[in-house]
């Protein structure tokens, strides 16, 4: 998950992404197993991801959105996320199913 560049390493949090639907949102296809997207025991296949440390990243291209996760190794980031099931549920009232996690680049 991580890529060096001169003394830099650059890591990820193991999230595997994917753009659907109308809006072209972003939504999680699964977690490397050991990665702290993985660990952390939350998120799952299908969440939409709605920002990444506050800002965000609706209707972008899936590689900024990569690149705006990944950062030095040992770092953390923040993302939001919105639970599909919520979105499904017209009863719902807007932010529900949001569910925000910090996770540790390795």
């Amino acid at each position: 998950m991580c890529t060096s560049g001169g003394s830099d390493e650059i890591c990820g949090v193991g999230l595997e992404l994917e753009t659907t639907g109308t809006y072209d949102n972003v939504v999680v296809a699964g977690c490397l197993g050991g990665s702290s997207s993985h660990t952390c025991g939350v998120i799952l296949r299908g969440d939409v991801l709605l920002s990444v440390d506050g800002i965000s990243f609706f209707g972008q291209p899936l590689g900024q959105v990569r690149a705006a996760i990944r950062g030095p190794r040992g770092s953390t980031v923040r993302v939001t996320l919105q639970r599909v099931f919520a979105l499904k549920r017209q009863q719902q009232a807007a932010g529900d199913g949001v569910y925000e996690v910090v996770l540790t680049r390795q």
